[in-house]
């Protein structure tokens, strides 16, 4: 047991006295809080980082020269340099599926929200004759991207009288059709569908994935929910498209560029948006399911055990022995 292992805690969700860190303790594994704003400065004298969203990049990752893995607290890992951090020696792993629930959960909610016109309907009006008609979760659901949050919306929807369809290039129409799903293209839901779910990994290849042509050449209205990445959505042609009823309304838990907006930007102001600030996974118990996942994985790695959800399988070509030398060749 490596009991010089150093792990520093960034997404600070739990508080470190919370049970499910002890068994790092137990392991003979040192953890800490992160000390921000100084947090890149704090990480040198860490072999491990339990990582939120923040950046990890070439330049960050050339300031780290004793980490060993980011072990992100989540299933996102757009904010890191994955092919870089593999030149290095350092391990990167997420926690596959342990928020699904949750995001699960939280996507119907902003579902049936944005279907029953939730916002407008809550809105203090003088004639009460003027409150837009809702329309019940029914007809043809798309869903871009058929991960493990997908996945398990596709079963919350299993009581709802609609029919789902999904596209993902790395999902097979088999594995789809056992879920009870028809395998489509982008085309086929943009055309097809009454609700579109966005699902899918932040990637250069999927920014803006739900671009001004798609929003624009619907099938008909739709109502639109991403708890997923806002890189994923054209933002202002979204506007354009909520203003013009050809979106009916949107649920969106995450907003472009996933940076925070103001309360007086556009998107805000649209009655027939509901928005929160990415807090999908803020409830205990997926909290505690994702950082079960995440110290169990810094444990068996800290150990030389297989870890799950690793990310850049590469990292091993490169010995750590020889991690100075491989960082001044990659730089």
């Amino acid at each position: 047991m490596k009991t010089s292992f150093r792990v520093t805690i960034s997404c600070g969700w739990l508080d470190g006295n919370h049970p499910c860190f002890h068994p790092l303790a137990a392991a003979g594994i040192h953890y800490e809080p992160a000390k921000w704003p100084e947090f890149y400065e704090h990480a040198k004298d860490f072999d491990c980082i339990q990582a939120g969203g923040e950046v990890y990049d070439k330049k960050v990752l050339d300031q780290l020269p004793r980490l060993k893995l980011i072990q992100r607290h989540g299933a996102g890992y757009d904010a890191i340099d994955l092919d870089y951090a593999a030149k290095l020696g350092i391990a990167v792993a997420n926690t596959p599926g342990a928020n699904a629930p949750a995001v699960a959960e939280f996507t119907l909610m902003l579902a049936l929200a944005a279907n029953q016109r939730l916002r407008e309907v809550t809105l203090p009006v003088a004639d009460w004759s003027a409150f837009p008609m809702g329309r019940a979760l029914e007809g043809t659901v798309g869903l871009v991207g058929f991960g493990h949050i997908a996945r398990a919306f596709a079963k919350l929807l299993a009581v709802f009288p609609v029919k789902i369809i999904a596209c993902d290039p790395c999902v097979s129409a088999a594995e789809m059709a056992g879920l009870g799903v028809e395998k489509c293209t982008l085309a086929d839901i943009r055309l097809r569908a009454d609700t579109i779910s966005v699902h899918a990994q932040a990637t250069p290849a999927t920014r803006h994935i739900i671009s001004r042509d798609f929003l624009e050449n619907l099938g008909r209205p739709v109502v639109l929910v991403n708890t997923s990445r806002g890189s994923l959505i054209d933002e202002p042609a979204l506007i354009d498209a909520l203003k013009s009823g050809r979106v009916l309304a949107a649920g969106l838990d995450v907003q472009d560029d996933d940076t925070p907006h103001p309360a007086d930007h556009p998107l805000f102001q649209l009655p027939n948006c509901v928005a929160t600030p990415h807090i999908a996974t803020n409830n205990l118990r997926c909290r505690v399911a994702v950082n079960n996942m995440a110290v169990q994985n810094i444990i068996n790695f800290a150990n030389g055990k297989p870890i799950v959800g690793l990310l850049n399988p590469d990292y091993i070509n490169f010995q750590r022995s020889t991690r100075n030398v491989q960082r001044s060749s990659a730089s």
